[in-house]
């Protein structure tokens, strides 16, 4: 018996038919329009996922499921990329800066440490909140994923010898817009045309480790570092209210910094 089947044009998609960026919202969940700013160079989304907490309702006499309704509505979001010169540090704002705060001097490739984060102090107590757009070209249509309320749980850099600096972020979100999710004609908007900037990644050959010697603002650096890992933790959550299935606001608890490296020991001789 001879079948005849027929499907629609299908394909197998790569990082050439997507493209990511963000921008800084000015409230929290507050969809930002401007989408200029790029994590940096070989960006990857790592995972994307969207809980709608579906629960449902059964009724007596039958084992189906008569109805059912949404519960909290939230996301995950993870980014990988490589460390670069010239933009990858303005994620940083969200481990360090208030919602709809006025950010911190940045020129270039340089980012001015805040003071105030230290107790009874107007510092970092609702985190800085961005837009991400993660866009697929499908053919002559364009799918555009935007997630609001993204906030930094937890960003990573790691290195070795021979190896670029390496960067994971790792972000819950609020709500994912609704709004042209798919157009039928268009193009994804290119990394390029996000963010012109010429970047220039950082290897192992770009950084040295310093610890403290007990003196204040004193510090000597560790020779012969193999591979080093460091992760900064915002351990911040999401707050729900009622009249709303996804988060109104967030907040963030105790900031954790750790990591680890490799060296040689030495007799010291």
């Amino acid at each position: 018996m001879t079948r005849s089947v027929t499907t629609a044009e299908s394909g197998v998609y790569t990082g050439g038919s997507v493209s990511v960026g963000y921008g800084y919202e000015t409230a929290f969940g507050t969809a930002q329009s401007t989408i200029d700013k790029i994590f940096g160079l070989n960006t990857k989304v790592t995972s994307l996922t969207l809980n709608t907490s579906q629960v449902s309702l059964n009724k007596l006499g039958q084992v189906e499921p008569t109805k059912f309704y949404f519960g909290q509505q939230s996301g995950s979001l993870g980014v990988g990329f490589v460390l670069d010169d010239e933009e990858s540090h303005r994620i940083f704002r969200c481990l360090y800066e208030n919602s709809g705060s006025t950010p911190q001097t940045q020129g270039g490739s340089s980012f001015a440490y805040p003071t105030s984060l230290g107790e009874n102090t107007t510092g970092v107590k609702t985190p800085a909140s961005i837009t991400t757009r993660v866009q697929i070209q499908n053919g002559s249509k364009v799918l555009t994923r935007s997630l609001q309320g993204c906030i930094v749980n937890n960003l990573s850099l790691s290195t070795s010898i021979g190896e670029t600096v390496n960067a994971t972020v790792d972000m819950m979100f609020a709500e994912e817009s609704t709004a042209d999710v798919e157009a039928d004609t268009g193009t994804i908007t290119a990394q390029t045309a996000i963010n012109s900037a010429t970047l220039t990644p950082y290897t192992f050959a770009h950084g040295e480790l310093k610890v403290g010697t007990g003196t204040s603002g004193a510090l000597t650096k560790v020779f012969d570092v193999q591979d080093i890992d460091v992760s900064f933790a915002t351990n911040a959550e999401l707050l729900f209210g009622l009249g709303k299935h996804y988060a109104q606001n967030a907040f963030r608890k105790v900031f954790d910094v750790g990591g680890r490296f490799k060296t040689t020991i030495k007799d010291g001789a």
